[in-house]
């Protein structure tokens, strides 16, 4: 057999072969760099802490509904959502049961509230987050009554931990006359559910008309997440409440206590 044709075909198609071996490299590569990039966005995603955050009510489920018709699941959404954001920036993972008006609760279930509690605890225990952070607004027969309170899962340690860091910080960035103490919330069916370090915070009373004019205000909705963050961070990174004055323009402005101060000397 000649061989002459033969080579000069394959000269012929040297600079296609390169070509293509080059082409076929560069793919590799790129498939290595995406690979690697997804690994280590996934690896640093791991090595985050993952809080949930649970705007309570929502969709026909209003929640407490105060005398002037502001509606608990309205305020729940509002701090909740301020709140997933700050920590967000602090470097958490964090995940909202709900981030609009909406219930979780399955279309046609006969029983709504029980499904929509279902959901919730389902999301939380799948999810397998570091801790479970419920924001929700309290009532009582008394209108005098006010202050915000934290409740724990019942024979938690670490629950009871938590929710004493986060009440020691609402009392003393918020509301400095307030004596309520964290307590076992034995009556919350999400507490008692859920398998994670789980807290409720009760921010105030919308049976207290006064609070509740605090409790519809921007700047004061601010500073209880602030003090909620700020005792988050007392509880898995402290450090981080040292960068608290660079985390949003907004705080360096002017701090939200002076702004609702300020406006509610001006109503007066």
């Amino acid at each position: 057999m000649e061989l002459t044709p033969i080579i000069k075909r394959l000269k012929k198609n040297i600079p296609f072969c390169i070509t293509a071996t080059i082409c076929l490299l560069l793919l590799i590569g790129v498939s290595l760099g995406i690979y690697a990039k997804e690994t280590t966005e996934e690896k640093k995603a791991e090595e985050k802490i993952t809080i949930i955050v649970d705007a309570g009510h929502g969709g026909i489920d209003p929640g407490k509904v105060s005398e002037t018709g502001v509606k608990e699941k309205d305020l729940n959404l509002a701090i909740a959502t301020k709140v997933a954001a700050r920590l967000e920036k602090y470097g958490y993972n964090v995940i909202m049961t709900r981030t609009g008006d909406a219930s979780l609760a399955e279309m046609g279930a006969k029983n709504q509230k029980r499904s929509d509690m279902d959901n919730r605890i389902k999301l939380i225990n799948d999810t397998k987050p570091a801790c479970l952070l419920c924001i929700h607004q309290n009532s009582y027969t008394d209108p005098a009554i006010h202050g915000a309170q934290v409740f724990y899962q019942n024979l938690s340690a670490e629950g009871q931990l938590l929710a004493q860091t986060i009440q020691s910080r609402l009392i003393s960035e918020v509301e400095p006359e307030n004596k309520r103490e964290a307590k076992p919330g034995d009556s919350y069916y999400i507490l008692k559910k859920s398998s994670c370090t789980s807290v409720i915070v009760e921010c105030g009373f919308l049976s207290n008309p006064e609070e509740t004019i605090k409790l519809s205000d921007e700047a004061y909705q601010d500073l209880l997440v602030k003090a909620i963050c700020a005792g988050l961070n007392d509880y898995y990174m402290p450090e981080k409440n040292n960068e608290a004055d660079d985390t949003s323009e907004e705080d360096t402005i002017q701090n939200p206590l002076d702004i609702f101060r300020k406006n509610k000397t001006n109503e007066e």
